[in-house]
């Protein structure tokens, strides 16, 4: 879960999707949805994401259908919004913020996207790492 669903957390949602596979349904959703940024879509299916059905959805619309066991945040700014999710039962909170990306050269924008789609990939190997851990495959 994101701000606006247009960078961070559709960088999760993919990576998550490429790295699980199957194993587990995956969403990300913003609390004030926006067009995904065409940068984000680039790095992503640069790194082997396919992003052809992906699009910016509202976190309040997939609480009122679904039920998340988990729920990551990738913004500090937006954590208070957890208590919204009934029936979640646990919250993972990433404080990566947004690239600062305002005033950036082309250059730039595209190096701090590939870092926090890499910092991105990292925690979510880690934390598949200790899922599988903790509920082996079977």
């Amino acid at each position: 879960m994101g701000i606006h669903n247009a960078i961070g957390s559709q960088m999760a949602e993919a990576l998550m999707r490429k790295r699980a596979g199957d194993r587990y349904e995956v969403y990300s959703a913003g609390v004030v949805p926006a067009p995904i940024d065409p940068l984000t879509i680039q790095v992503l299916e640069e790194a082997g994401c396919d992003m052809s059905r992906a699009y910016s959805k509202d976190f309040h619309d997939l609480i009122s259908t679904i039920s998340f066991s988990l729920v990551i945040t990738v913004s500090k700014n937006i954590q208070n919004v957890y208590k919204f999710a009934p029936g979640s039962s646990m919250l993972i909170a990433w404080d990566l913020g947004e690239p600062p990306i305002d005033n950036a050269t082309n250059e730039d924008r595209n190096a701090l996207f590939h870092q926090l789609c890499n910092q991105i990939d990292q925690k979510l190997l880690e934390l598949l790492n200790d899922l599988d851990a903790h509920h082996p495959r079977r």
